[in-house]
């Protein structure tokens, strides 16, 4: 099984919900309310779009993965909703807002990169840096969730 076919079938239980054929906003305004372990869980997705993205060059992909605008992805959406709501007097809430916006911020430069055709360099970004910040969001998930 390629690398690209284990990313695919990882995470079925929200294949449907984030199929290259829904759009991230459409997906979004269906759902109310979302739970910090669905974020986390969509936030693992997004990153494997992303790296499926890099190795595949599907443009249906590159939608899943718009990452210029902190406040469309679902993360992002929960934050300046539920998010704000719940935790904004945390500092532990207001270091995922820092992190989640850097996260952005190198997601975009994976992109940049692979569009230069700088492949090598973008996965080594993805795997590194991306990886990196990918984690602390999650963990800082995880201590929000304990929180409540």
């Amino acid at each position: 099984m390629s690398t690209a076919d284990t990313l695919l079938s990882r995470h079925s239980s929200l294949a449907e919900k984030l199929n290259p054929e829904t759009r991230l906003d459409d997906f979004i305004q269906r759902r109310a309310t979302f739970s910090i372990n669905e974020i986390i869980e969509i936030h693992r997705q997004w990153y494997d779009n992303l790296r499926l993205y890099l190795l595949q060059d599907s443009p249906e992909l590159l939608d899943q993965v718009k990452t210029r605008n902190t406040h469309r992805c679902v993360l992002g959406s929960w934050m300046d909703t539920e998010g704000d709501a719940l935790f904004s007097s945390y500092s532990t809430y207001r270091q995922l807002k820092e992190t989640h916006e850097e996260l952005h911020r190198t997601a975009s430069e994976v992109i940049r990169l692979k569009q230069e055709n700088r492949i090598n360099e973008s996965l080594t970004l993805l795997e590194g840096g991306f990886r990196e910040l990918s984690q602390r969001v999650v963990q800082e998930l995880r201590d929000l969730r304990a929180l409540v």
